[in-house]
């Protein structure tokens, strides 16, 4: 088994689908940043929430929403329109929490209330 941990901002408002046996799947893209300077980049890694959270998370995951998600990379294999078999990698998302508001950058300045626990002082339980 393995497992993927992300956190990033939603590049474009969440697309809603649904399976040729009616299963709902939600698809974005989360974008996290790597280097530093010239050398920084943009990685953009496809996300898909399936079943009745997709439905139920569809208006809330949109552009510029800053996410924390957990979950597992499976494959996508399909034909593209000039016949030649493609892949992607996709995150298969099992845990998801919104970790603040609105990108400053598209106009939106609210914050979701998500607040982390404080941690604990552990300092005291070591017997040293």
């Amino acid at each position: 088994m393995q497992k993927i941990m992300i956190t990033g901002r939603v590049g474009r408002d969440a697309e809603l689908r649904y399976t040729q046996n009616n299963k709902a799947v939600l698809s974005f893209s989360l974008a996290t940043d790597t280097g530093y300077g010239d050398n920084k980049k943009t990685i953009w890694h496809k996300c898909a929430v399936w079943g009745d959270r997709a439905e139920k998370l569809q208006t809330h995951i949109t552009k510029g929403t800053a996410l924390y998600v957990e979950g597992e990379v499976t494959t996508r294999a399909w034909k593209g329109s000039d016949g030649e078999a493609k892949a992607d990698l996709e995150v298969f998302v099992k845990e998801l929490e919104f970790t603040g508001g609105k990108s400053e950058s598209h106009g939106h300045g609210e914050q979701s209330g998500y607040n982390p626990a404080p941690q604990p002082d552990l300092d005291d339980d070591i017997g040293f």
